[in-house]
């Protein structure tokens, strides 16, 4: 029997491709690290989706918040009298309404506004003025 260069080759490469080609032990662990990946990325997903609609809960109750801080009378059903009190600080001061926790400041709102203060400096002095006459001073 005579082989050639080319059968040689030929028989070289299909040996090689030949090991190279898992076996059915190897197939089986690739089947489940690509399993297991599908699943991380899949649970990744689902963590994901759930800290996007916590994050929306989160917004809705702040806008909540703010919105029954703004229609808050700051004031006693009944007796009329406040429920704010004065806090000086470093700006100045503000009023705090131990109500609903609205924190009222005179002026403009500021381009950042972190604390989520209310600027009206309209109802900042009517409240200073009822936290005085009350004797409403921290």
């Amino acid at each position: 029997m005579n082989i050639t260069n080319v059968d040689l080759k030929e028989l070289i490469t299909a040996a090689v491709a030949a090991a190279r080609e898992p076996n059915e032990l190897e197939k089986l662990e690739i089947e489940a690290r690509q399993a297991e990946r599908e699943s991380q990325r899949e649970q990744i997903e689902q963590e994901q989706q759930m800290r996007a609609e916590t994050a929306r809960q989160q917004i809705a109750i702040a806008k909540n918040k703010r919105a029954m801080q703004k229609i808050c009378t700051h004031k006693h059903r009944k007796s009329g009298d406040t429920h704010c009190v004065f806090i000086p600080d470093d700006l100045g001061g503000y009023i705090l309404c131990q109500k609903c926790q609205a924190t009222i400041r005179p002026g403009s709102e500021p381009a950042k506004n972190p604390m989520g203060a209310i600027y009206d400096a309209a109802l900042f002095n009517q409240l200073f003025q009822d936290c005085a006459t009350n004797g409403m001073w921290s």
